[in-house]
């Protein structure tokens, strides 16, 4: 595979073509000049772009930016080779962008570059292509000269081993000599060893130093192995901490840079913000005038507001009347169940009569104290009622059939039950039939009573079917009462209650004690 550039050019594209700006033929071929102009001619890319293109024999490679770069090479023959070739191409016109973006006569691209020395502008490709292409010539020589250190280092060996054997002997022929010298110099020949011996400790000790040879030559590998690596974990540890550095001084060098340039993007953002606050106050005040001096008016708007004003305290004051009347309308309805319920029960307990075992209405106790029936009825005025209710029938028709609306204490608690007991009642006082003391015991007639009030109540039940709110008044007084069987329970039931008398200017003597004295 051969990476030679045949042919590199420098060209800027503008609406008429492309325009060369310096170009370098490394070969003496005319149609080099042609297929990479016509190639780089017909591109329609985007910036920033690589494209290698086959032409016949060659390949044009081409990088597109502000300036195309363009370069032809042979056609490789095998993929493996072609992408290998396309990367070194490349690498090629990386550098080729790199030395150009250099250049000050290039940095406004705006100007006429036809009328510039051509010169100036090529000296630099041609050195690069020379370069490019010397660094693929010397390859070889290179390899050569690798190939030569290692078979100099082998003939080196080969000749310590030769050395070696030639040190034997000349330590042989030195022995002999010595020998001879000996053989002549008595006074000499008692210190002189014996040839023979002397040749065999020689090779004795160089077979020793044959065999720990391997020992020795392991030893000093290891010490080697130990110091290259000492070093190389020291030089490592430089690379590091170096690196460190580095990145150190280049890491604020960029947050230095970083910090001034959102310094700035910070404060055109304030100002920004300022005149933007400052425009929208300027637009709502010249809203604000134009309405009001064109679209509304001010008059109409307030006599609107006033009527609105009032309307809304009309409402308020019809709701607050309403409350008051909700709230009134409740309180008579507790005042008219709490009297219903008082009268219930005055009505179901009190006994008209006085017995052996319990005074009447009017006897006192000890002449001090009320029962507790007594006492409440004390608090009521019944002589309108009873006034009312000894009226002649006939004229009662002709007044009045039936008081609707009778006294506050009264109205609303027409009871058929109680209403029919208290007629008999009073038929029978005023005939005399009852008589002044009972002839049976009072638990006797308690239990008559009440026998005769479940029948009374059950013949009660069945005519008030037609009036669905006096049925509805009985069922609730049914289930309010329905717990208390003796007199004490509804004594208790009563204390509990609440009877608003106060309200009405009555005064109670069970939840008020001042009204027995």
């Amino acid at each position: 595979m051969s990476k030679t550039v045949h042919y590199a050019l420098v060209a800027f594209w503008e609406k008429s073509g492309c325009k060369i700006v310096a170009d370098y033929p490394a070969m003496e071929d005319p149609a080099c000049r042609a297929i990479a102009l016509s190639t780089v001619d017909g591109l329609k890319s985007v910036e920033n772009d690589k494209i290698s293109l086959d032409r016949g024999k060659y390949t044009v490679h081409v990088l597109i930016g502000e300036l195309h770069y363009a370069c032809l090479t042979s056609k490789p023959d095998s993929p493996s080779s072609a992408a290998k070739l396309e990367s070194y191409s490349q690498v090629f016109l990386e550098r080729l962008r790199s030395v150009y973006r250099e250049l000050p006569i290039l940095a406004d691209l705006s100007r006429d570059l036809t009328n510039l020395a051509v010169i100036d502008l090529t000296k630099p490709l041609a050195k690069i292509v020379d370069e490019y292409n010397q660094e693929e010539s010397n390859v070889i020589p290179i390899l050569e000269g690798e190939l030569a250190e290692v078979r100099k280092v082998l003939m080196d060996g080969v000749q310590k081993l030769i050395d070696r054997g030639q040190r034997l002997d000349d330590l042989v022929r030195k022995t002999q000599s010595l020998q001879i010298m000996s053989s002549k110099m008595a006074s000499v020949q008692k210190l002189t060893p014996d040839h023979v011996d002397l040749e065999e400790e020689i090779k004795l000790r160089d077979d020793l130093a044959e065999s720990t040879r391997p020992f020795y030559f392991i030893a000093a590998r290891r010490i080697q192995a130990w110091m290259r690596g000492i070093l190389t974990r020291n030089h490592f540890r430089l690379l590091h901490e170096s690196a460190v550095t580095i990145q150190r001084h280049w890491r604020g060098y960029l947050i230095r840079i970083f910090v001034d340039r959102y310094l700035v993007q910070c404060v055109h953002q304030m100002w920004r913000d300022y005149y933007d606050e400052m425009a929208t106050r300027i637009q709502a005040f010249w809203r604000g005038y134009w309405i009001r001096k064109t679209v509304l008016d001010i008059q109409k708007m307030r006599r609107w507001l006033e009527h609105v004003y009032k309307k809304n305290a009309e409402a308020v004051d019809n709701m607050k009347r309403f409350q008051r009347e909700e709230i009134e309308r409740i309180q008579a309805a507790m005042e008219r169940d709490s009297m219903q319920w008082i009268l219930f029960i005055l009505f179901k307990l009190h006994h008209l009569l006085r017995t052996k075992q319990r005074p009447g209405v009017i006897t006192r106790i000890d002449n001090t104290r009320f029962t507790l029936i007594e006492e409440m009825l004390k608090c009521f005025e019944y002589r309108r009622y009873v006034r009312r209710k000894r009226i002649s029938p006939g004229k009662k028709c002709r007044d009045c059939q039936i008081d609707r609306k009778p006294t506050l204490l009264l109205r609303g608690t027409y009871y058929e039950r109680c209403e029919k007991a208290i007629r008999e009642i009073e038929r029978n006082v005023e005939t005399g039939v009852v008589p002044i003391f009972r002839s049976e015991p009072y638990e006797k007639h308690e239990r008559n009573v009440r026998k005769l009030n479940r029948t009374n109540q059950a013949a009660c039940e069945k005519v008030a079917k037609t009036n669905v709110e006096t049925r509805e008044d009985l069922r609730d007084l049914r289930k309010e009462f329905a717990s208390c069987s003796t007199a004490n329970d509804l004594y208790e039931q009563i204390e509990k209650m609440d009877c608003h008398l106060d309200e009405l200017r009555f005064n109670c003597p069970i939840h008020n004690p001042r009204c027995s004295k």
